[in-house]
């Protein structure tokens, strides 16, 4: 086990000791860098130290429900991979539940593609004369498809977990998962029975971001078995950042609240900013370690002009940073630096790192599956060159012959053994070629190239460096006919995608590997960094869900942001508030948040009167000449 095992025990850590004895569930509100992991695994040792046995002799298991598989890996290393519990994602966890209940299943199955159809003809029967061509026939061919996949569900003997669904085939996606599963649960009593049964302890990780149908399953089930069963959530609203979590959670009256204060990660003058920014929210005021290693820390907070001139005003900024601390590395970009320059979006980072056409390919003209396997770096469009062809020239680069070997052989088509001739003539001569061809390759990612990605993959493929699959070398040879009524269709992306510079690829290697400074705001939940850079700018980086304008008084709230407020909805303020909550408290040692607005003036008497930092911290760019 680790050694959040062995930290002292908070005040908090004590009282829910005591709930786990009694068995009382419970909700923790655990602000930013207050320890809730730690609290997390403390419960689970207790637990063992005091029941494990006794569970383990009946069978029993303690569960804990991470949001991620980071998550969930740090934790089963906390607790030192025991039996004894369940660690795993939430998606992961639903299907161990309900997996050997086919019937259930299937009759849900049955449900979900009626009510898909039913939707789907209630679509087609109001649609107006106005309504597309492509949209008409989209709805057809769904409703045939549907329709299809219901007369075979009888035929499927097993129903399966992966990672998209087809009913027909008796595959489940992961949305069919958390719609199914609690639907199950709440449903049926002995299957919440059985549930509290074998999991007598619920622990449930990042709470705000759970589906509000997953928290609603789980809470029917200690309402039916009591405290034979206790259920804890470990979050903080403040954090929730997804619009599908369910944020803040409503308990029963014999239920506990605990909340962590401390907050162990920022210093003073951080933790005034975020306490600041929190203020507005729910009010939980956060307490500082003492004696904290980087002393005071130090917070600012830039207004500059949304010019021409963004990247060399964050370099002044920096250099600013860097004389008034006597820190030279705020003016690098080394790992040593552990610095992060948080954007709202994707966009301002391909920007700044040269692959802003490959981009915008992917997400101004590519289908939402692609767009989503984008950001998460997992395209497979990208796979050709990331798999094969950027290590084999970082291994050519590197004179690194044997790996190339290594890598030809299951890439090259020239190299498979069915294609080898017997003879060390011929078996030579075909690896002077690929040498001859990996040296040709490399000069088109030479800097000031402007070969294209259809170019180099063109080239890759006829020199037989590698091999494409069927549907992607008809795409690669221009043979595929564009579908204006398929929403599906690929040409025009691939259109885009063949004449990005090769080069680009460098870019977006580098920022997802996460080998540059910039990260998005609402990726960095649960990371820490000694230096923050989080940038405001509504401009450059529109967002439909955020504005940073709106809530620092600069721009007027909507009639839409009007009403949610009035409805007590989620409303811009509340998101963006959040978020900025978040990215500020990622800071371990130093924090600067630049805005960039059209009025520097305005600005900065809006900032000071809002009093989220001291007014000596407000700079503009008139107090760094």
């Amino acid at each position: 086990m680790t050694s959040r095992i062995n930290k002292p025990d908070t005040a908090t850590d004590v009282y829910l000791k005591i709930f786990l004895d009694e068995m009382k569930s419970f909700t923790m509100i655990a602000g930013a860098g207050s320890g809730k992991t730690t609290s997390l695994v403390k419960s689970l040792t207790h637990i063992k130290t005091t029941k494990g046995a006794l569970l383990q002799k009946r069978g029993q298991r303690v569960a804990c429900i991470t949001y991620t598989t980071i998550a969930e890996q740090e934790i089963w290393h906390d607790v030192g991979h025991d039996p004894l519990f369940h660690v795993s994602t939430i998606h992961s966890f639903l299907w161990s539940l309900v997996k050997s209940f086919q019937t259930d299943i299937k009759i849900w199955v049955k449900l979900r593609i009626e009510e898909k159809l039913t939707k789907l003809r209630t679509d087609a029967a109001n649609f107006g004369p106005r309504v597309q061509a492509k949209t008409r026939s989209k709805n057809s061919e769904d409703i045939e498809r549907y329709t299809s996949e219901l007369a075979f569900i009888d035929a499927v003997s097993h129903f399966n977990y992966e990672t998209g669904s087809k009913y027909s085939k008796g595959i489940l996606g992961h949305d069919d998962i958390v719609k199914m599963v609690p639907t199950i649960i709440s449903n049926n009593s002995t299957f919440k029975k059985i549930i509290a049964q074998k999991y007598p302890y619920i622990f449930i990780d990042e709470s705000q971001d759970t589906l509000e149908e997953v928290v609603s399953a789980f809470k029917s089930v200690q309402a039916q078995e009591g405290e034979k069963f206790c259920l804890g959530f470990y979050g903080d609203p403040m954090q929730k950042i997804y619009a599908t979590g369910i944020g803040s959670i409503t308990i029963p009256e014999d239920w506990k609240t605990l909340q962590k204060p401390e907050n162990f990660r920022c210093p003073k003058n951080v933790l005034t900013v975020i306490n600041n920014i929190r203020k507005q929210g729910d009010r939980l005021e956060q307490t500082g370690r003492e004696n904290h290693p980087n002393g005071l820390g130090s917070s600012y907070f830039f207004i500059f002009p949304q010019d021409d001139q963004r990247d060399e005003n964050i370099l002044k900024a920096r250099n600013f940073i860097a004389r008034k601390n006597s820190d030279p590395l705020w003016t690098t970009n080394t790992k040593e630096t552990d610095l992060r320059i948080l954007v709202i979006v994707h966009r301002m980072a391909a920007n700044r790192l040269g692959f802003s056409e490959l981009y915008s390919a992917f997400i101004d003209h590519a289908p939402e599956s692609l767009k989503l396997s984008f950001n998460d770096g997992t395209a497979w469009p990208l796979r050709p060159f990331v798999n094969v062809i950027l290590p084999l020239i970082n291994l050519f680069k590197s004179n690194t012959h044997c790996e190339i070997l290594k890598l030809l052989r299951v890439h090259s088509p020239l190299l498979k053994k069915e294609n080898l001739d017997a003879s060390t003539a011929d078996i030579n001569t075909r690896l002077s070629n690929l040498q001859e061809s990996l040296r040709n390759m490399t000069t088109m990612f030479n800097d000031g190239s402007t070969s294209t990605m259809k170019e180099v993959l063109s080239f890759a493929t006829t020199a037989q460096l590698l091999t494409l699959d069927d549907t992607y070398l008809e795409y690669l040879n221009g043979v595929v006919v564009q579908d204006p009524n398929n929403e599906d269709d690929l040409v025009e992306f691939f259109n885009l995608f063949f004449k990005c510079p090769a080069t680009q690829l460098y870019g977006h290697q580098k920022y997802f590997s996460d080998e540059s400074p910039y990260s998005t705001q609402q990726g960095i939940k649960g990371a820490e960094f000694q230096r923050v850079i989080v940038i405001l700018d509504d401009e450059e980086g529109r967002h439909i869900q955020f504005s940073y304008e709106k809530l620092l008084g600069l721009k007027a709230a909507s009639t839409t942001d009007q009403q949610n407020i009035r409805d007590n909805k989620d409303s811009v303020f509340d998101r963006t508030r959040r978020l900025f909550y978040v990215c500020c408290s990622r800071a371990v040692r130093d924090l600067a948040v630049v805005l960039f607005t059209n009025s520097v003036p305005e600005a900065t008497s809006a900032i000071k009167a809002l009093r989220i930092i001291d007014d000596a911290s407000v700079i503009t760019l008139d107090n760094l000449q």
